[in-house]
């Protein structure tokens, strides 16, 4: 029988001496898990997982996930008990659950950031999400857009109408001066209208903040405040690159400018010197040596970032990689500052499906899930990549929005009704139920390792130490206070003296002494 290709992977631990029917209640009160916390610092061993509202769970039957659908779903993430079958998430990123125009199915161009979207739920749906959440130790974060609104945005539309102190809220010219799209330079970033040009960075109805205006930065101050006061745990904050605008040297900057990292490192002191246990990362989609000031405690301020280059290489096939991640993971880590909390992830509502990247091939999948869930830092899970979902038969970026496949059942147990969107192509193999039948599936090395990962004390927090090998073999340390880690994986299909077969890396690192345990042994006979 031919042998698949897996990768032989050894870890070592050397201990240094050193439905519907819920009747509405207006008055749930939140029992905040995180209020006895002096920081944030529970966000280091914690595996995060990113729920697009309106794919994970239908609980009415209208075809659209709502936070009641998730509610009822949470013991698949956590059940609070030891030995479940739960995936282990330590706490949820729900993308936006704000009210929003009635034809958005992203949810990012904002009408009422204090009103839950109708479509989602009510208010008391949202507290009893995060009770129940809490009940099972799982923390909840929001995603706060704060770059722009939209059009429908009862601001936009008094400034619109002429009112002098609304259109000061937005950025409005009263010429067009010619800038374009920092996010699509082939299009200009300013919007005619009877009011004057109003600034648009992503499209016409998503008008942008003027957030060098402190009467809007109070607006986002007061809406942070009053969702912490609930009982989240923080903010994933969208693109965090054209929050200001500033001209330099009569040339626009339209994206990384001095005065948008001011103001996030203003904004996360506020929040954090009010509600230390808070939690905030940024999407900067860019590259390492940029977004690594959005952490920096003295530049952008953000307790963390999300690390979008090693995303590329983990959903890049490991024959291809296997060289090069090591080098790679090492230079980015070296970026970034000692305080800041490096945020991994498998994948977004933004990019193709992690699946689809590695050509659905299983292997692939699970030695990405290894890599991933073996590196430091907060680990990311968008939701369905525990089982290798894959994108939807439709095009743009609703094919990475396809509704979460439960069972092979209709519909793939996401809702009684026809899905506001289509559902995986192979979700009838593909599908939590089951995949958690299958003790080899996808869906159980995800739990396996974030089993695994969880048993390494300090892990998440330690730091990530590259050691050169051959050229199809992985070697990393991750040193914690008192502990260090040892990853070897083997992309070869035949076995190669590695690293660990010397006592090199005994002297090399310092010990005079070794306290040695093989932790799993994985694929070691089918190489």
């Amino acid at each position: 029988m031919k042998k698949s290709f897996l990768p032989f992977l050894l870890i070592l631990i050397l201990f240094i001496q050193c439905k519907s029917t819920i009747k509405e209640e207006t008055d749930i009160t939140v029992d905040n898990i995180l209020k006895n916390e002096k920081d944030n610092s529970w966000v280091k061993n914690s595996i995060g997982y990113q729920i697009f509202v309106r794919s994970f769970a239908d609980s009415d039957g209208d075809g659209i996930g709502d936070l009641r659908g998730i509610t009822e779903r949470l013991d698949y993430l956590n059940d609070g008990k030891e030995g479940g079958n739960d995936l282990g998430v330590d706490f949820i990123w729900l993308t936006p659950i704000f009210d929003c125009p009635e034809n958005s199915v992203h949810g990012y161009d904002t009408i009422d950031y204090y009103k839950i979207n109708p479509k989602y739920g009510t208010l008391s749906d949202f507290k009893r999400l995060i009770n129940e959440a809490n009940k099972r130790g799982i923390k909840i974060i929001l995603d706060l857009v704060i770059n722009h609104g939209s059009k429908e945005h009862p601001y936009f539309k008094e400034a619109l109408a002429g009112n002098k102190e609304k259109k000061e809220y937005f950025v409005f010219k009263d010429t067009n001066p010619g800038w374009k799209s920092p996010v699509n330079p082939t299009t200009s970033a300013f919007v005619k209208t009877k009011a004057g040009y109003f600034y648009a960075a992503f499209w016409s109805g998503m008008p942008d903040w003027n957030l060098a205006n402190p009467k809007v930065t109070k607006y986002f101050y007061d809406i942070a405040k009053y969702w912490l006061d609930i009982g989240i745990a923080g903010f994933r904050l969208d693109a965090v690159r054209y929050l200001i605008e500033e001209e330099v040297n009569g040339e626009p900057v339209l994206k990384d400018s001095p005065a948008t990292l001011k103001w996030l490192k203003d904004f996360s002191d506020y929040v954090i010197s009010n509600y230390p246990y808070a939690f905030i990362v940024g999407e900067a989609w860019t590259t390492p040596d940029i977004y690594s000031k959005y952490s920096d405690p003295k530049i952008g301020g953000l307790p963390s970032v999300f690390n979008f280059e090693l995303r590329e290489m983990l959903v890049t096939s490991p024959k291809v990689y296997a060289a090069s991640y090591g080098t790679t993971a090492r230079d980015i880590k070296n970026l970034l500052s000692e305080e800041a909390i490096d945020s991994t992830f498998t994948g977004s509502h933004d990019v193709e499906r992690a699946s689809n990247k590695l050509n659905n091939k299983e292997d692939f999948i699970k030695i990405m899930a290894k890599i991933f869930l073996l590196m430091p830092g907060t680990p990311f899970i968008y939701y369905g990549d525990e089982y290798g979902m894959e994108k939807g038969n439709v095009g743009g970026d609703r094919a990475y929005r396809t509704p979460m496949c439960w069972n092979a059942t209709k519909n793939a147990g996401f809702s009684t009704s026809n899905p506001w969107n289509v559902i995986s192509p192979e979700y009838q193999e593909r599908n939590v139920e089951t995949q958690l039948k299958n003790k080899d599936s996808i869906l159980n090395v995800f739990r396996e390792f974030i089993k695994l990962r969880k048993s390494l004390t300090g892990f998440g927090g330690g730091k990530f130490v590259y050691h050169p090998s051959e050229k199809d073999i992985l070697n990393f340390f991750v040193k914690t206070v008192d502990s260090l880690y040892f990853v070897e994986i083997n992309y070869s299909k035949d076995k190669i003296a590695g690293f660990m077969e010397s006592d090199d890396w005994v002297d090399e690192l310092g010990f005079s002494e070794k306290n040695t345990l093989i932790l799993t042994e994985i694929y070691g006979d089918s190489l």
